[in-house]
């Protein structure tokens, strides 16, 4: 069961979607909604402005 579940994890992450987006911090590759997150923050804020996002905070690193 566990070897047909880490089989199952490993053809799950091949076979997804990923988009690349273009950050403060450099390249970034990331979950087509993750993606679409990420450009509007980008669009939308500069590195040193204040953004508060609990709920996924591996925003802060690639935005810089």
């Amino acid at each position: 069961m566990v070897a047909g579940l880490a089989v199952q994890r490993v053809w799950a992450a091949h076979k997804r979607d990923y988009a690349m987006a273009e950050l403060p911090a450099g390249k970034c590759v990331s979950a087509p909604g993750e993606y679409e997150k990420l450009t509007w923050l980008v669009q939308h804020t500069k590195p040193a402005d204040f953004l508060f996002d609990a709920a996924w905070p591996g925003a802060y690193i690639p935005l810089d």
